[in-house]
């Protein structure tokens, strides 16, 4: 993860080594984003595919740079 201020390579710290960016809220959105895919991925295993849709078209609203997301729900369509 690269942080959105300057592009540098996020650590374990709350702030970006490289610009001092305050990167803890955009921690929490990717791992929200990460949290929805995941549960469309096993709604997608269940073939509960309009619930995998919903939660698959959430995590791209989180993080639209989330390349298996949206290659899941390329899939489930």
């Amino acid at each position: 993860m690269n942080c959105m201020n300057c592009g540098a390579p996020i650590g374990k710290s709350d702030y970006c080594t490289s610009c001092g960016f305050h990167v803890e809220v955009q921690k929490k959105i990717w791992q929200l984003s990460n949290t929805y895919y995941n549960l469309g991925l096993d709604k997608a295993q269940i073939r509960d595919l309009s619930g995998a849709i919903l939660s698959l078209r959430k995590s791209l609203q989180y993080n639209r740079e989330n390349i298996a997301a949206r290659n899941l729900l390329g899939l489930v369509y």
